[in-house]
């Protein structure tokens, strides 16, 4: 049985309801008012600990530590992004996705090729029927594409790299590869469409990402 606190780096203060996670045994403690927790730990045994409002820690327990731990985690900063305001309230997601929209319309719209020749002996015109056939197709495939460039800019824009580093800590090729991995479908971001639906999904899936390390 190992003991230990779990506190607040900046503060030292104890962190309330913290959870620490045994990722070989999946058995899960969760620290008191104190900051204290208890739990059954063998050797070389990964723990991982989270809190709201903490970054993760993933932490190997061995036969050299004392059965009393202090893992400290580290406050999230809370620091507001730069932001744009404009008239209209709209983020900045949406006001590239309607200049990208306007854009997109006034490129399909603008004639690549003629529709009709004038007939050299001045008998009329003749219409390319042939052009409407692949011009109809070529607007649907075209509205397919920017379809899936728009769900591509929803995901990047709610599950940004910003976004991850800053609840995960990850950077460099572990960001990435997490990313990776664990990118959302576009459909289960437009059900979930709060930031704190986001930051909950991450945190579930920084424990797979740390349980599957331990498996390769």
């Amino acid at each position: 049985m190992v003991y230990g606190y779990v506190l607040d780096s900046a503060t030292y203060s104890p962190i309330t309801n913290a959870q620490i996670t045994n990722t070989n045994t999946t058995k899960v403690a969760t620290a008191n008012a104190r900051g204290i927790f208890s739990m059954y730990t063998g050797v070389n045994d990964l723990l991982f600990f989270n809190a709201d409002g903490f970054h993760f820690k993933a932490f190997r327990y061995t036969s050299l530590l004392q059965d009393t731990l202090i893992i400290y985690l580290v406050p999230i900063a809370h620091e507001l992004a730069a932001v744009t305001v404009t008239a209209k309230g709209y983020s900045k997601y949406q006001q590239d996705s309607m200049i990208r929209r306007q854009e997109f319309l006034t490129d399909l719209v603008r004639p690549k090729r003629k529709l009709a020749t004038a007939e050299k002996n001045g008998q009329g015109m003749v219409v390319n029927l042939d052009y409407f056939s692949k011009l109809q197709k070529s607007k649907r495939q075209r509205y397919k594409l920017e379809d899936e460039h728009e769900k591509d800019a929803y995901i990047n824009y709610r599950f940004s790299r910003e976004t991850v580093e800053q609840y995960t800590g990850f950077t460099g090729d572990t960001l990435q590869q997490f990313i990776n991995l664990y990118r959302p479908e576009y459909d289960w971001l437009r059900k979930n469409t709060s930031d704190e639906d986001v930051m909950y999904y991450i945190f579930d899936h920084v424990k797979l990402f740390y349980m599957r390390k331990e498996n390769q």
